[in-house]
């Protein structure tokens, strides 16, 4: 079974923005 293209696409746009959002948790935690 092979994986949609469309399903890939979209996972990596979610790991991209989820990455982001790591590295502005990592800033607000050292601010802290």
């Amino acid at each position: 079974m092979d994986p949609d293209p469309a399903d890939v696409a979209g996972f990596a746009a979610f790991m991209q923005r989820f990455e982001r959002g790591l590295e502005v948790e990592r800033m607000a935690v050292e601010r802290l």
